[in-house]
């Protein structure tokens, strides 16, 4: 952000799946600050997938490029053990690869990074393979 201010050039942040009680209040504040926008694991649903579609929409049309970045940590950990701090409920599988599949049609993705994966804590490799899953889902998407 600070970069941004001293280039006069606009931040865009859009946090999909954030986890309310994983973050303080003060952290939700300093991305307010910061004009930054998200959605709580809780609101990436299926059943909220309008609303979710509309969120992204908007961030997509306010932007010229996009680096999308996916941290495995949004998903439970029944599917993401290997990560630093695991979620109870987290984001489902096909909501994250629907919103993949959506935010990559827009031709504006030019930088991706798959983030927070710890071999020490996955069990069976279980979390890297979901890396590779997003990875593989991700090259379909080109």
């Amino acid at each position: 952000m600070c970069y941004s201010k001293e280039q006069h050039r606009e931040f865009h942040y859009l946090g999909l799946g954030i986890c309310d009680h994983a973050n303080s209040q003060a952290m939700f504040k300093l991305a307010e600050d910061l004009g930054c926008e998200w959605l709580l694991d809780s609101q990436m649903t299926s059943r909220n997938k309008k609303a979710v579609q509309a969120k992204i929409d908007k961030y997509i049309d306010s932007v010229d490029v996009i680096h999308l970045s996916i941290g495995l940590d949004v998903f439970s950990a029944s599917i993401a053990p290997g990560v630093n701090m695991t979620q109870m409920q987290g984001v489902g599988l096909p909501m994250v690869e629907w919103a993949i599949k959506h935010i990559m049609a827009s031709g504006k993705v030019k930088l991706v990074d798959i983030a927070e994966l710890n071999p020490e804590y996955d069990y069976a490799n279980q979390t890297a393979k979901l890396a590779a899953k997003l990875v593989q889902l991700l090259s379909r998407c080109l």
